[in-house]
C-alpha cells in the first residue's frame, strides 16, 4: 500500500530527523511479512512530498492483516499497539485531517494516510524468490 502523506508546512525537516531517528528503526521490520517505508520525492512534480510504502510480502499476507470486506484483524492492532506514542509524534507532523484517526477505532491510526493506493506486484506467480519454478 502507498500512503500519500501531508507533511505539515515548515516541519519537514523535523519530519525527516525523526523517521531516520526514531520511526525507521521501529517499523521498517514490524512484522516479519510487513514493513514500513518512508520516502520523499526528490525529483518530477512531486519534489518535497513524502509516502509510506506498507510492503506487505504477499496478498495473503495482507489479508491476514486488512481482510478484504471485514474488519482489521487483532493481530494487526496488536503489532501496532506498542508504537501508540510513537504514532502520537508521527501525528504531530502531519496535517490534520490527512490521517486515520485513532477514534476509528484501526490499530494503524496516524500510521495510515487517508489518500491510499494498494497494490500488488506483477509476476507468475509459480516464480520464487530466487527465480525457481
Amino acid at each position: 500500500g502507498i500512503h500519500y502523506l501531508s507533511v505539515r508546512q515548515g516541519k519537514a525537516e523535523e519530519f525527516e530527523k525523526f523517521i531516520l531517528e526514531e520511526l525507521n528503526p521501529r517499523v521498517n521490520r514490524l512484522l516479519p511479512d510487513m514493513g514500513l517505508f518512508y520516502y520523499k520525492a526528490v525529483s518530477g512534480d512531486n519534489v518535497g512530498s513524502y509516502i509510506t510504502v506498507f510492503a506487505i510480502r504477499s496478498v495473503e499476507a495482507r489479508e491476514k492483516y486488512w481482510p478484504t470486506d471485514k474488519p482489521e484483524t487483532e493481530e494487526l492492532k496488536a503489532a501496532f499497539k506498542p508504537l501508540s506514542e510513537l504514532a502520537r509524534k508521527l501525528g504531530t507532523y502531519l496535517e490534520a485531517d490527512s490521517f486515520l484517526k485513532p477514534d476509528s477505532g484501526g490499530g494503524a491510526a496516524y500510521f495510515e494516510s487517508l489518500h491510499w493506493t494498494d497494490y500488488v506486484l506483477v509476476m507468475d506467480r509459480g516464480v520464487g524468490r530466487e527465480g525457481q519454478k
